[in-house]
């Protein structure tokens, strides 16, 4: 099987948005929050792309900012739910009915 995609640069940092959305609920997944990798750990990948060549090194430092934007979109559309969600559970009311 090959997998190409022709990606314009909107199309792939949509993609790379998309992938910082998916990173947050996947962090949530299984009560614990799992949590994020050290710092040291970006820097070897940021390092390693670089040493690839310039270019490399810069598309994969736009990826990498574009995904962490998209988990904190991820993050704050979580966290603006919180006060509906604990509304309706004071009420005894549902999202999901409307009430």
């Amino acid at each position: 099987m090959i997998h190409h995609q022709e990606l314009t640069l909107v199309r792939f940092l949509r993609q790379q948005a998309r992938y910082g959305r998916g990173a947050y609920r996947f962090r949530l997944r299984g009560g614990a929050p799992r949590p994020l990798e050290s710092p040291a750990f970006y820097w070897s990948f940021l390092q390693g792309a670089f040493a690839e060549s310039l270019a490399v090194g810069l598309l994969v430092s736009v990826a990498q900012a574009v995904t962490a934007v998209g988990f904190a979109s991820a993050w704050a559309a979580e966290r603006a739910r919180w006060p509906r969600l604990k509304r309706s559970r004071r009420s005894g009311s549902s999202l999901r009915d409307g009430s």
